[in-house]
């Protein structure tokens, strides 16, 4: 079983990241999957699930090697809910 953190495009970035207290933004998403990995991924892995909505970032999303998991304890980036899930991001120059 692995451990979970849910974001929602109507979450609060000061939730703790459950299903019923998700997360509003992928940047405090990956945050925190960053901070659990360093204190060691737990047995499973991380879940992170985005619940359908469409979310707007400032920054483009860049994963790297630190938003991956490890052997037998995967990071799997998921989505929620019978929709599709938009992610936009606007480049102003």
């Amino acid at each position: 079983m692995s451990f979970e953190i849910f974001i929602s495009s109507n979450g609060n970035d000061n939730n703790t990241g459950t299903e019923s207290l998700p997360l509003k933004s992928l940047d405090m998403a990956l945050s925190k999957i960053r901070d659990i990995k360093k204190n060691g991924l737990p047995d499973g892995g991380v879940m992170l699930i985005l619940r359908d909505g469409t979310y707007f970032l400032d920054q483009p999303l860049i994963l790297t090697e630190q938003d991956s998991g490890e052997k037998n304890k995967p990071i799997v980036y998921s989505r929620m809910g019978k929709w599709f899930l938009l992610v936009i991001y606007i480049y102003n120059n």
